[in-house]
């Protein structure tokens, strides 16, 4: 159960950081 949660989490931080590039990436291509 430990390894499911933490492969949850690991997953769940991937899934943030990609959300958060596509984010800035469609900002700077709205700036620009």
């Amino acid at each position: 159960m430990t390894f499911f949660a933490r492969d949850v989490a690991a997953f769940g931080s991937l899934v943030i950081f990609v959300a958060t590039i596509a984010v800035w990436g469609e900002v700077l291509f709205a700036v620009h």
